[in-house]
C-alpha cells in the first residue's frame, strides 16, 4: 500500500496538483473553504505560502494519505460481515475473479431472510436438538 501511495502522490504533483491549488488560491479560495482542506490541497497550500518545501509537502501528503488509508481499512473491516469474501484488488483481474468464483462455489448464496426461514421450525433451534 505504501508504494502505491508514494507513486500516486508523485503522479498527482507531476500532473499539476501545484498549479491546481495555485489557481484555486488565486481565484479567491481559502484553506478553510470546503474541499481545500482535503489531503493534498492543504499541504500544497502550505508549500505555496512558503511554509514548507515541495518535498516536505509531498512527504506530508504521503503520511496523511497513509493515515487515512489505515482508518478506511479499519472502518471497512468492521463494516463487512465475518463471512465476506475479501479480494486483493492489487492482484491480476483473473486471480480476483477466480477468488470470487471459488468463494461462491462454497458459499450459501441465499439471502439472510431465506436462511432464517429455512431454520425456523427446525427442531434443533433453541431446544438442544429435542423435538
Amino acid at each position: 500500500m505504501d508504494r502505491r501511495i508514494d507513486d500516486r502522490v508523485t503522479r498527482m504533483v507531476a500532473r499539476g496538483l501545484v498549479d491546481e491549488v495555485r489557481g484555486l488560491l488565486e481565484a479567491g479560495y481559502h484553506d478553510d473553504d470546503p474541499g481545500m482542506s482535503g489531503t493534498g490541497y492543504r499541504e500544497i497550500g502550505a508549500y505555496l505560502r512558503g511554509e514548507v518545501g515541495l518535498e516536505d509537502a509531498m512527504e506530508q501528503i504521503r503520511r496523511n494519505t497513509r493515515k487515512y488509508a489505515r482508518r478506511q481499512l479499519t472502518w471497512f473491516r468492521h463494516q463487512l460481515p465475518a463471512e465476506a469474501v475479501r479480494i486483493d484488488a492489487t492482484r491480476p483481474l483473473e486471480e480476483q475473479v477466480e477468488a470470487v468464483l471459488a468463494a461462491m462455489r462454497g458459499a450459501d448464496l441465499r439471502t439472510p431472510g431465506e436462511r432464517k426461514r429455512s431454520t425456523e421450525g427446525s427442531p434443533e433451534k433453541g431446544t438442544g436438538g429435542k423435538p
